[in-house]
């Protein structure tokens, strides 16, 4: 059988000039189609080879003498790109070391093939080697990676890919042993065949692999779809799909069941108008004017009807899309009833919460890291006169007393060390008039991202009030109401500590008993007003004569008790001596009466380094040197 080569080169020009076509729409169709790029240039380079293979024919000089190479390059490139297509559509990728390999060995063997040897028979067996290995390769990674949604049509591609192996592998076994291949244009049955074999499988794997791309698309698409309705079904908001034209809904979603109470039978083919869902109809008005001028409306909050009758809150984004060709609007409900529900809640405890602020008669403040104002309530303002613009940004140490500062750092410093609120910090805060006022606070810390202490919450009470208070509990507790001086409860604590310290320390200590000598006769004669008067008189001259260290208490009616620490009895004596000289140069007096006193006294002292003494033994000493002094006739002061 002769069949005439030329004709059948130019039918493969022909073909894969059809091919051109096919793939560049396809490429032009989805240019992020996988392959399709490749598939293109497939055609391509294949119709550049079978164009230089013709131009062979002719006569065209120097040229003609690379024609062979370029034929054989271009349909080498041409499998090249139809393989990388192959891999590129499975998105698979290409084993580099392999492809290294079989180029080179193509390149290498056809240079020289053509310019060492002049070899036909060899450059046209290289060319089919090197082409069978790239087919063979590509038709195990389409037997093997082909997906399901192409399973057959890629297995197909495999097998249409070995036979072609095949008939190359005969092609070049039969070159090499029974009939050598002198040109590309020998009439021969094998060359024949060879090219028809090459028409037919250009023509199949074409088909096959547009057919493979198509499902694959078919694939995608009932996937998306899938998707899409998966989504659509399971979106937590309410979606409903209405067309343009009638205003009809087409279709809506499990959660606009679930929020509506509208089963979806009663829904499709109506209207959200006749279904009463607008809770006020100027709102759909407001939406559909946005989406028809616009195109979408986005947020735009509502109140809608549900199926019971009751009134919810929500958002409403909607877009104009075009399904099928027919314009349909897609709109999404989000239920924020529950955030509105929030919102009032937080609204009213917000009011709560400034009014007690604001009600207070404690302060409540903020303070950050720094120790500066972030918030302070207005019940700082109405206690200590500063504005509230004038504190936020200061401070808290500005307004405290200097004296207090070390005691305000080490609260806050606790609590910052602790992680935990404290209480009981006090300290004196300066009113703007200058004055001081005294203060306690108790304070929580609050944190960062990071657990870092970031600030402090705290609440401020005035306790000026408290304090005087306090001062004058613990000063009746502790004196003489009358008198100022001392109580005798008191008195005994102080004396046994001066004691114990005057032993330590190995100093003198020294203690006198005083009465004033026929105290009974004043308060008989002139009463008891006098008497008063009286012993207000003896406290004030004898304080005139002790130290700020000594100890002066009323032990009880005109009985007096004198603490004279580090004071040896000569001092002591000299003491007393001033206390008689000055109460015989100076009278009180009571009405138009002109009344002198003198006192009788006991005197003891504790020697440094005595260490045998207790208090109740000296007071038993100092009371019978009172009385020796009574015995002896008063006036006088007696030293035991």
């Amino acid at each position: 059988m002769k069949t005439d080569i030329p004709t059948l080169i130019l039918i493969l020009v022909i073909i894969n000039f059809l091919q051109i076509l096919s793939f560049s729409l396809h490429y032009y169709a989805d240019r992020e189609g996988r392959g399709n790029r490749q598939w293109l240039f497939w055609s391509l380079c294949s119709t550049a080879g079978y164009i230089a293979m013709l131009l062979r024919l002719q006569n065209i000089g120097v040229i003609e003498f690379f024609l062979p190479l370029l034929t054989n390059i271009f349909l080498f490139a041409a499998y090249i790109f139809l393989v990388s297509g192959i891999y590129k559509f499975l998105d698979q990728t290409i084993n580099a070391y392999f492809l290294r390999g079989v180029a080179a060995y193509f390149f290498i063997g056809t240079v020289l093939s053509v310019f060492v040897l002049g070899d036909a028979n060899l450059r046209a067996i290289i060319l089919y080697t090197a082409v069978g290995a790239l087919i063979f390769d590509a038709a195990v990674t389409l037997w093997r990676k082909g997906c399901k949604n192409i399973l057959v049509s890629a297995r197909f591609l495999a097998l249409l890919c070995l036979f072609q192996c095949a008939v190359l592998a005969f092609r070049s076994v039969v070159a090499l042993t029974v009939s050598p291949i002198r040109t590309t244009f020998e009439q021969s049955a094998l060359q024949s065949i060879l090219f028809i074999v090459t028409i037919g499988m250009g023509y199949l794997w074409a088909f096959v692999i547009i057919v493979m791309v198509n499902q694959n698309k078919i694939a995608q698409y009932r996937e998306s779809r899938t998707n899409q309705e998966l989504i659509f079904n399971t979106h937590p908001d309410a979606l409903l799909v209405t067309r343009v034209s009638d205003a009809k809904i087409v279709d809506i979603n499990e959660s606009f069941t679930k929020m509506t109470g509208l089963e979806r039978r009663r829904v499709i083919g109506k209207t959200t108008v006749e279904l009463g869902i607008w809770f006020d109809p100027v709102d759909r008005e407001h939406i559909l004017e946005a989406v028809l001028n616009r195109g979408v409306c986005e947020d735009y909050e509502v109140s809608f009807r549900t199926k019971s009758g009751s009134v919810k809150s929500g958002i409403v984004s909607s877009r104009r899309v075009s399904l099928h060709g027919i314009p349909h609007i897609v709109s999404v409900l989000h239920d924020i009833t529950g955030r509105k529900e929030m919102e009032i809640a937080l609204r009213k405890s917000e009011e709560k919460f400034r009014l007690l602020v604001e009600n207070s008669y404690d302060t409540i403040y903020t303070l950050a890291a720094n120790g500066f104002f972030l918030f302070v309530s207005p019940v700082w303002t109405r206690q200590l006169g500063h504005a509230i613009i004038d504190v936020v940004g200061k401070c808290f140490e500005d307004f405290i007393h200097p004296e207090d500062v070390c005691a305000y750092r080490d609260f806050f410093g606790k609590v910052r060390a602790t992680g935990e609120g404290q209480s009981g910090a006090e300290y004196r805060v300066r009113h703007k008039n200058g004055e001081w006022f005294w203060h306690t606070s108790s304070a929580v810390p609050f944190f960062d991202e990071a657990g870092t202490v970031a600030g402090f919450y705290g609440i401020d009470r005035d306790i000026t009030e408290l304090r005087r208070v306090q001062k004058e509990l613990e000063l009746q507790a502790t004196t003489d109401e009358l008198t100022g001086a001392i109580n005798r409860r008191h008195f005994i604590q102080l004396a046994a500590g001066e004691i114990k310290r005057a032993r330590r320390l190995n100093h003198a200590l020294s203690l006198a008993l005083i009465d004033i000598d026929h105290f009974k006769e004043v308060n008989d004669v002139w009463g008891h007003a006098v008497g008063d008067q009286a012993l207000v008189f003896f406290t004030g001259t004898l304080r005139a004569h002790i130290r700020e260290i000594d100890v002066l208490s009323r032990f009880g009616g005109d009985e007096f008790i004198l603490l004279l620490p580090e004071t040896s009895t000569p001092q002591a004596c000299e003491v007393l001596d001033r206390l008689a000289k000055t109460l015989a140069a100076n009278s009180f007096m009571a009405g138009e009466a002109v009344i002198s006193l003198t006192v009788s006294a006991g005197l003891t002292s504790l020697a440094p380094g005595d260490q045998s003494d207790t208090i109740d033994s000296i007071f038993m000493r100092v009371d019978k040197a009172l009385y020796k002094s009574k015995d002896d006739g008063r006036a006088r002061f007696t030293v035991v």
